[in-house]
């Protein structure tokens, strides 16, 4: 039903005014005289048609979809997101409306994905794995570094017996840092490696895994079987999003609960930083934007993100 109010002279030509515009079919819901005496107004209505209706609905919601927030979904398309990741993004955006696109895209974030720091904690084993080429064993070593740097009592231990030079590699960094590291070739092994050093940091590099090996994931959980732990994924950003979702995905259905992305200054395209799936069941834990293992690791939030990704996309299409 559409409502209409009309002024005149007097009520019957408001009423007359009322029917030429709406239609012989008006109803006059109400009239009166102006309280100043200098007019007469009338509410009238009419049912609409409808089609006419239907019509008046559709161009509503198309207009709605035109002015939604949806200004970033070319971003994330230039960060190689999939789809179902933009669309999800997109519908959170639709209940912001801050006037900077970043805050619209970083509220977007922060309603899909969880954020925090790398925190091992003493006596805890911290399980760092990835695939190969992701830069695992360089960050075993930064996060080392950031913590026996601030006088913590850092531990560091690998299972990775395989890769020619790993063992060789871990072990120059720790010499650097003036801690030992220490082999598990076996889960038994590593467990007394680990009763040994409650009181301290316990890091944890592991093989490379293809997480497409059956084989080689049922080796890593024999290695995380007999204790509680946390597991750390490492993936690098020269590697193609959509493929890091699928890892991500893997990797979270056997207990892995933080992300850290590498390389990130290698690569304009960092979707890989939001490979976990919806629902903030993987956190988002940092990024390493240097080679260097002395130097901090990036913190990062749904802001940084957000400006990130945004100013990346742009200078780019410039």
């Amino acid at each position: 039903m559409k409502i209409t109010k009309f002024f005149a002279d007097s009520i019957p030509e408001a009423i007359s005014e009322a029917r030429a515009i709406l239609g012989d079919n008006a109803i006059i819901v109400s009239s009166f005289d102006s309280k100043r005496k200098r007019g007469a107004y009338v509410t009238a209505a009419i049912e609409q048609d409808n089609s006419v209706q239907y019509l008046n609905d559709l161009i509503e919601i198309e207009k709605s979809k035109s002015e939604s927030p949806c200004y970033f979904t070319n971003c994330l398309r230039f960060h190689g997101l999939e789809e179902n990741k933009i669309n999800a993004l997109n519908k959170s955006a639709e209940g912001f409306n801050e006037k900077e696109e970043v805050l619209n895209l970083a509220g977007s974030i922060d309603a899909n994905f969880k954020f925090e720091k790398i925190k091992p904690k003493p006596g805890v084993p911290f399980f760092i794995l990835g695939p190969p080429g992701s830069g695992k064993t360089t960050l075993t070593a930064r996060i080392a570094a950031e913590f026996v740097f601030s006088g913590k009592k850092v531990t560091t231990i690998t299972t990775d017996t395989i890769k020619a030079g790993a063992c060789q590699q871990l072990n120059s960094l720790s010499k650097i840092l003036n801690i030992n590291l220490n082999i598990a070739q076996t889960p038994n092994e590593l467990l007394g490696i680990i009763n040994q050093c409650k009181d301290s940091i316990i890091l944890i590099d592991t093989p490379a895994i293809n997480y497409l090996s059956e084989n080689e994931i049922n080796e890593f959980m024999e290695f995380k079987a007999d204790f509680y732990s946390e597991t750390l994924l490492v993936l690098s950003a020269l590697s193609n999003p959509l493929e890091t979702s699928d890892i991500s995905k893997t990797f979270l259905d056997i207990g892995t609960s933080k992300l850290h992305v590498t390389h990130t200054d290698c690569s304009k395209r960092l979707g890989v930083i939001l490979s976990p799936p919806i629902g903030k069941n993987m956190s988002i834990c940092e990024i390493s934007n240097n080679p260097f293992i002395t130097d901090s690791i990036k913190s990062l939030n749904p802001v940084s993100l957000a400006r990130i990704l945004l100013e990346s996309s742009k200078s780019t299409t410039l």
